[in-house]
């Protein structure tokens, strides 16, 4: 990920995982402890303890103009059925290649004028 940021040029990129060196609920309070230095959040649809939509909106409360990008092997209508009061600025459909994941990240991430 370090690799996106720096190609991106922008702040970092923070990444909501779920596995069994960290999860979800520690993307959440490492992003509380370094909400300033993170400007985009690559979060997975789908996690064990906690998914794609509550990691979402855990980070919204802490931050609500936040870009989210949701990533997910299943489909983009599949992901998004269901009620979720936070929507995802993005959606990146896995397998990604890297250069659409950066691009996405760039887009969210540029001032507009």
């Amino acid at each position: 990920m370090k690799d996106i940021s720096n190609r991106v040029g922008a702040a970092p990129v923070g990444v909501a995982t779920d596995s069994p060196r960290a999860s979800s609920p520690q993307s959440v309070e490492l992003f509380h402890q370094h909400q300033d230095e993170i400007g985009c959040v690559l979060c997975d649809a789908v996690m064990p303890r906690m998914d794609g939509w509550a990691t979402q909106a855990a980070l919204r409360q802490l931050a609500p103009d936040l870009p989210v990008v949701l990533a997910s092997g299943y489909d983009e209508a599949q992901i998004k059925q269901g009620d979720h009061p936070e929507r995802p600025q993005a959606f990146l459909k896995k397998p990604f290649e890297l250069e659409a994941c950066i691009k996405m990240i760039h887009l969210l991430t540029t001032p507009r004028d």
